[in-house]
């Protein structure tokens, strides 16, 4: 287990959930090279998400 104290898209209760090693991101941090911006990244993921054809 990895303590984590960043606002990162992988934290959570404090842990790195990051599960394998991926390319480090393009916003790094000292710490950490994969560091994803919690709230960029859902924002990301609603543009992303295509809505259900109803």
């Amino acid at each position: 287990m990895i303590q984590c104290s960043e606002k990162c898209f992988h934290e959570n209760d404090g842990l790195c959930t990051l599960n394998e090693v991926t390319p480090p991101s393009s916003t790094p941090i000292k710490d950490c090279p994969y560091f994803t911006d919690k709230d960029k990244k859902s924002t990301l993921n609603n543009v992303i998400t295509p809505s259900p054809i109803h």
